[in-house]
């Protein structure tokens, strides 16, 4: 009986994603297969989508020419494809992680919005876990290892992931019952989502065609406030007010470390944000006749 109670309590815990080492160690595990799981069938599908549409071939063509240019990343056909369903998978988690944290920063209460929460990093760190074991797989032992897994992407990788493990986990245990920290969560991964999933839409579309550039010119706008306001304008008043909090809880992990990850956060944010930038002033300066006479060409 003992055992049976035992057992109903551990599933209990794992549902609510009590604050405690055990686990949440044991829930980044779970939600590691949950992601491989799901890119296994989500994945898949999308690319029997992407190989039935005529416009695929722009869209590789843009995917390869972006990532070399943004940070130097060179890519076969193949990889640009599959780089670009990658994208179109870390917006969808991103997505559910943000949606997750909604009824907290809402004002929910009871037992139901404070696990959300913690699920919600959960499901960041998660990824993330299975993102490091695959770079780190490719660069490793891909005979194009260097060239896929950069040092400059590697560094990036570094930078955004190491912020999850070093503050998302202790955050789950030690502070997740803090407004604060759920609407660092929101923000972060809300507007992830949104930037992602609306550049892998853009991709899709043809800008010769002046009802396409409109779209194009109003995600690219949006997409660059979103950024501004939730990775810069509100994350840099949250931080300090994050901060404060850890001041006065004298807590000198979160005040030492939470300083170094967010600095790291930022710079990742600055070559999101530089890249959205590019994309804004290059489509939102562009008339209807030359973005004809530019792609026209390409035309679906």
């Amino acid at each position: 009986m003992e055992t049976g109670n035992l057992e109903v309590n551990w599933v209990w815990a794992l549902m609510m994603a009590a604050p405690r080492w055990e686990v949440q160690l044991a829930l980044v595990l779970l939600h590691a297969l949950l992601h491989k799981a799901a890119q296994g069938i989500v994945a898949p599908a999308i690319g029997r989508y992407l190989d039935c549409k005529p416009w695929t071939q722009g869209i590789i063509a843009r995917e390869i020419a972006r990532w070399e240019q943004l940070i130097g990343l060179t890519q076969t056909p193949q990889e640009a494809r599959d780089n670009y369903i990658w994208w179109v998978i870390v917006g969808l988690c991103h997505l559910v992680g943000g949606l997750l944290c909604v009824p907290a920063v809402a004002g929910v209460t009871g037992d139901v919005a404070l696990p959300l929460v913690r699920h919600s990093i959960l499901v960041e760190t998660g990824f993330e876990l299975v993102d490091c074991l695959e770079k780190g797989y490719t660069r490793l032992f891909h005979p194009r290892g260097r060239d896929i897994v950069t040092n400059q992407l590697a560094f990036l990788v570094f930078a955004h992931h190491s912020t999850s493990a070093a503050l998302g986990l202790p955050a789950n245990v030690y502070h997740s019952d803090s407004p604060l920290m759920h609407e660092m969560v929101l923000l972060l991964q809300g507007a992830s989502a949104f930037a992602i999933l609306g550049t892998q839409y853009a991709m899709t579309l043809n800008v010769a065609r002046v009802s396409e550039l409109r779209q194009m010119q109003l995600i690219a706008s949006l997409s660059c406030l979103v950024i501004v306001y939730t990775r810069f304008v509100r994350c840099l008043t949250l931080s300090y007010e994050l901060l404060l909090f850890f001041l006065q809880k004298e807590d000198t992990y979160f005040v030492s470390v939470g300083s170094t990850c967010f600095l790291l956060m930022f710079v990742f944010s600055a070559v999101v944000l530089q890249d959205t930038l590019k994309r804004a002033y290059k489509f939102g300066t562009m008339s209807a006749a030359e973005a004809k006479r530019r792609y026209g060409a390409h035309e679906k």
